[in-house]
């Protein structure tokens, strides 16, 4: 997502609900910047498997 390349499905199946699942990631890592943990110019929102 961080380039927009990420592509989500939007089908819409009769009787379910879709889902996406998305992680928050911190640019600069809290163990090394703890005072950047909740900096919102600090955090990106990345698809599961980004992020992974």
């Amino acid at each position: 997502m961080r380039e927009g390349k990420e592509h989500m499905d939007s089908k819409k199946v009769e009787g379910e609900r879709k889902s996406v699942e998305l992680n928050v990631h911190h640019k600069y890592e809290i163990e090394d910047y703890p005072q950047s943990a909740l900096v919102l110019d600090n955090l990106e929102t990345l698809c599961l498997n980004s992020h992974n």
